[in-house]
């Protein structure tokens, strides 16, 4: 799997701070931006979290975020692409031909651990490859060819969302009852966030870690089951 973080609004906390104190100033949004080039980073920034751990989660809103996440199974984006306030946009198998393509697919850890299991498993895949490179070579389309591609295989997405819906997806993401490969993914996308912006790596977090108690019906022990 590969996460790339295309792009991002620039200066963020800046925006947020300008956001915040918008709505309790008499002074205009500019005169605001104006001011704040002017002050610390740090006091933006303790300001600014400040605001979000309060629940004013709207001026998250303004900061949004866009992804390159390659090599993710079709299972794993069809989970994905449940967070509606997302924008996605995803390699299509009815218009790209993956005929002599390598067949990359997801495999499960349970099953790479286990040789036995895995020999099967990428033998089923490589023949599940080689017929669709058959339906291809006697003319069958790739918008029905692909009805016979397994889960395990690997899409690409673009994917576009705001800090407050990626706080929210990541706590239920990173959750230890989340599916081993979306979590991975999401581990990722909090890894390479929070080397450029290290102020990130205490909002994307498990929902437990900010409710200090876990709501799951099946706790993991990283948190004490809600009473």
């Amino acid at each position: 799997m590969a996460v790339t973080i295309l792009s991002h609004t620039q200066n963020p906390i800046d925006v947020m701070w300008v956001a915040a104190r918008t709505c309790y100033s008499e002074k205009s949004s500019y005169a605001l931006f104006e001011e704040c080039k002017e002050l610390p980073e740090e006091q933006k920034l303790e300001f600014v979290l400040k605001v979000l751990k309060s629940g004013h989660m709207s001026i998250a809103e303004h900061v949004s975020f866009t992804f390159g996440l390659d090599y993710m199974s079709r299972a794993c984006s069809h989970q994905l692409v449940r967070h509606r306030l997302c924008t996605f946009s995803q390699q299509s198998q009815r218009y790209v031909n993956f005929k002599d393509k390598d067949a990359a697919c997801y495999c499960p850890t349970k099953i790479l651990n286990d040789e036995v299991l895995y020999n099967q498993y990428m033998r089923f895949n490589n023949y599940v490859s080689d017929f669709y490179n058959g339906l291809i070579d006697k003319g069958v389309k790739p918008e029905d060819a692909r009805m016979v591609l397994p889960n395990s295989f690997c899409t690409n997405l673009v994917m576009t969302t705001n800090l407050r819906n990626l706080i929210h997806i990541a706590e239920l993401r990173l959750c230890t009852r989340a599916q081993a490969e979306i979590r991975s993914f999401f581990r990722n996308i909090r890894d390479e966030l929070v080397v450029e912006m290290p102020w990130l790596d205490e909002l994307l977090v498990p929902q437990c870690e900010r409710l200090g108690y876990c709501p799951e019906h099946k706790c993991c022990g990283r948190k004490p089951p809600k009473l």
